[in-house]
């Protein structure tokens, strides 16, 4: 059920599936203070936001701590008979866990140099729980601001956190 990097040019061209959508993004200031944010669609209506502020990361760390945090949720949260989908606008962690991390295992995780696969502690949780769940998860790409709504919202909120700005999140019972 995976399908990477059908990149899509716009907002027009994006189509959401029906069911559990969850948007992840992560971002991170030049002085390595950063956030992550997920948002949780379902049926098209968001019901569920989260956020997380780090005083000390990178950019990537922010990208699979939303991601690990989306991947978890499914798998805590969904009956096992359901799918859900995951968007990400970071390609690093779509092609880290669908192209890349195959890979990695087999070299103890190594990469194509050798060298030991930077944020090693995340990939490590992200592989325990998609083994799990790859067959039930869409992973797909969703492009960086071209007007997705939930990737939007998503931004906003990594933003605002990574700012230490206020910001109002939407919880409500999911299930």
């Amino acid at each position: 059920m995976i399908s990477t990097a059908k990149k899509q040019k716009a907002a027009a061209d994006f189509v959401e599936p029906d069911g559990i959508v969850i948007y992840t993004d992560g971002s991170c200031r030049k002085t390595g203070i950063g956030a992550y944010a997920v948002v949780c669609v379902i049926d098209h209506k968001i019901k569920y936001e989260y956020g997380s502020y780090h005083p000390n990361t990178t950019s990537q760390r922010m990208e699979l701590n939303a991601f690990l945090w989306a991947l978890d949720f499914i798998y805590r949260h969904t009956d096992k008979n359901k799918t859900a989908a995951i968007y990400s606008d970071s390609e690093y962690c779509i092609k880290g866990t669908t192209e890349w991390m195959p890979n990695w295992k087999l070299n103890t995780w190594k990469g194509s140099t050798g060298a030991a696969v930077k944020n090693k502690d995340i990939w490590i949780q992200i592989d325990k729980i998609y083994e799990v769940l790859a067959d039930r998860i869409s992973i797909l790409w969703s492009p960086g601001h071209h007007g997705v709504p939930g990737n939007e919202r998503v931004d906003k909120i990594a933003t605002a956190l990574s700012a230490n700005e206020p910001v109002t999140l939407k919880k409500s019972d999911i299930f």
